[in-house]
């Protein structure tokens, strides 16, 4: 994945490398064109390279728009040589715009895919609920909670580990842990010593969420690692809460019984 995304952004810094060089080449050869109207279709192509790679492939063409405009547009021309203040302002004035239009139009396309994949996993956490509900309350195990939070996130793994008096009990889990214990570095601290130890069994390849009632931590979620927004955790977390309280007070009432 990471390869097909370098080559595609190479791709799209060669077509805009082209772009330029066919703005360049038609303005030389047209007299009706002038340096403002070139400018704003290098601009174009600075705005359009960040829109659809990334603030670096904007930035880069954004520098090498602005050499262009130097070397073919602005006196002595075929140097890189600036003679007059006048050429300074025109040609840091051109720079810096070219830089403002590269990070703008970048941060719009970062906030659109965010937007996207905050959308997508509110859909999957929609049908994760909507499974659960759908389930009789009586009915209702963690190993069904676990395998319905795979199946909705299209998770790899996942295991719900609980903490009592007596310590963590054994977790249950679906799916395939994706890597082998292992030490885990760099937590905090001040975690509890029980969630210490479910990070450290289950190693660093994977995403811990504390589960609490009523401020206490009663447990620890576990999913393979995903690109989940912060808001999502959260009411999965949440959620995951309530229906382990659920389900732990009804076993307890049947047992009763």
């Amino acid at each position: 994945m990471l390869t097909d995304k370098r080559i595609y952004r190479l791709i799209v810094v060669l077509i805009a490398l082209a772009a330029l060089s066919l703005v360049t080449a038609v303005s030389k050869n047209f007299a009706g064109i002038n340096a403002i109207t070139v400018a704003l279709f290098y601009l174009l192509v600075v705005l359009a390279t960040s829109a659809l790679a990334d603030l670096a492939c904007g930035f880069a063409i954004a520098v090498v728009s602005g050499l262009l405009v130097n070397y073919f547009f602005l006196p002595p021309f075929g140097t890189f040589y600036i003679e007059t203040p006048e050429d300074w302002v025109s040609f840091g004035v051109y720079t810096i715009t070219a830089f403002v239009v590269s990070h703008f139009a970048a941060t719009v396309r970062r906030r659109a895919v965010e937007a996207g994949r905050l959308q997508s996993q509110l859909s999957q956490l929609s049908q994760f609920t909507e499974a659960l509900l759908s389930v009789r309350k009586e009915d209702l195990t963690l190993e069904i909670l676990t395998s319905e939070l795979r199946q909705s996130f299209k998770l790899n793994y996942c295991a719900i580990y609980l903490f009592g008096k007596t310590g963590t009990t054994n977790p249950v889990s679906s799916g395939t842990r994706p890597s082998k214990p292992s030490q885990a570095e760099g937590m905090p601290s001040n975690q509890p010593n029980a969630l210490l130890d479910v990070v450290t069994e289950e190693g660093p390849d994977v995403q811990c969420l504390t589960l609490k009632d009523h401020g206490e931590t009663v447990g620890a979620l576990v999913i393979s690692q995903i690109s989940l927004s912060e808001e999502v955790s959260k009411e999965i977390a949440v959620f995951v809460s309530i229906i382990i309280r659920q389900t732990i007070s009804g076993q307890a009432a049947a047992k009763s019984k």
